[in-house]
């Protein structure tokens, strides 16, 4: 407890705050609060230094261990006992089915990060099933790379609406359909790097109508049928990164502009095969984009001004080794665009002085990033 000396631990590195509903840190706040446990990367943390931090008087607990590796599965079923816990981070843990048992004791647990933990499908089969965690909402398995299809397929029985894989290369490597098919209220999902193809997104895309961010990046097997089942299906999506997924086309950014009116953000760096014809398609029913990330892609001028023109909510645009871009994309921003932040324009060598000038009197809230030989890099 702050104030506690006999449990120094608690007070160094165990951050004891109550957290109201509107995610406001006050001190004293004790209707329907939050009290936040936080040890991470505090190695040498043991179980009595968290259960001295632990407290009823507080509605819920939010517990953060990152990289806690003294402690284990005891420590896990303790806090489930003491404490009503609605979240906790266990990232970097080495962690085993006795571990993911303990947690099956908190039927309250709506928030569980694992990234980069040593975990088997064995392991995290435990999560779901009937008896599994009802609450839970979110769930990052990110970096923890021995999951696979089998394993993802048995923890989805669980309601989550947020889940993140990234950096898990056997998801989608043998069976992505046993999991893709039963994530019905998932409206955030994170598969960069993963082995999903378009057969996985179309299972994914006829299961999961509600979902709203998703994330492709280096999918290496997704092309325009994944992405087009996507948007046919999904049309609340309001983000979507595809960034180094080569095998997506022109065709894929038209059924976004068809289906998707609302999105917001788009990540198409590095796909080679995407110019201008394809963002035309896009923001011929896209007109509410906020941010677009297009390095390395053969679009010029006569998209971008058409960008500027038809989304005048433009915060974020990068445009890094578009070499077709210049001062036409420059002061059609600066004119059309006055909520821009940050433009991009790194390795576009048709910018100059002028329009950076005009940019900057026009918006001077705004970054800009250009080529190294012009003087105006603000």
């Amino acid at each position: 407890m702050p104030g506690d000396e006999s449990c120094p631990a608690a007070v160094a590195f165990g951050t004891l705050v109550t957290v109201t509903p509107d995610l406001t840190v006050r001190e004293g706040a004790t209707d329907t609060s939050t009290l936040v446990i936080d040890f991470s990367n505090r190695a040498d943390t043991t179980e009595d230094d968290v259960v001295a931090a632990v407290t009823s008087s507080v509605a819920s607990t939010k517990c953060l261990l990152v990289g806690c590796t003294a402690l284990g599965a005891d420590t896990i079923l303790t806090l489930t006992k003491l404490c009503t816990l609605v979240e906790i981070d266990l990232s970097r843990w080495s962690l085993g089915l006795d571990a993911m048992q303990a947690l099956r004791g908190s039927q309250s647990l709506a928030t569980l990060t694992l990234q980069g933990c040593t975990l088997t499908d064995d392991c995290i089969s435990a999560l779901g099933g009937i008896d599994g965690l009802r609450s839970l909402t979110s769930l990052d398995l990110s970096r923890c790379t021995a999951i696979g299809d089998v394993g993802l397929s048995l923890v989805v029985s669980c309601p989550l609406r947020d889940l993140n894989v990234s950096l898990c290369d056997r998801v989608g490597a043998t069976c992505p359909a046993a999991w893709a098919r039963s994530l019905p209220h998932v409206e955030r999902l994170n598969l960069t790097a993963t082995s999903c193809d378009d057969e996985a997104l179309k299972e994914l895309a006829a299961h999961s109508t509600s979902l709203r961010w998703l994330n492709l990046t280096r999918c290496v097997s997704v092309s325009d049928s994944g992405v087009q089942a996507i948007a046919a299906n999904c049309t609340s999506l309001l983000s979507l990164y595809v960034a180094a997924c080569t095998l997506v086309t022109d065709n894929s950014l038209a059924a976004l502009g068809k289906w998707c009116c609302n999105l917001r953000e788009l990540h198409i760096a590095g796909c080679s095969a995407i110019c201008d014809d394809g963002l035309l398609a896009l923001i011929s029913g896209c007109t509410s984009l906020t941010c677009v990330i297009m390095d390395n892609v053969t679009v010029t001028d006569q998209s971008l001004v058409a960008l500027a023109q038809r989304n005048t909510g433009l915060t974020t645009i990068q445009a890094v080794g578009c070499s077709g871009v210049g001062d036409h994309t420059v002061i059609a921003l600066a004119h059309n665009c006055r909520s821009l932040r940050k433009v991009d324009l790194r390795g576009c060598g048709n910018v100059t002085e002028d329009s950076l000038a005009e940019l900057q009197l026009l918006v001077p809230g705004c970054k800009a990033h250009v080529n190294s030989h012009l003087n105006s890099i603000w």
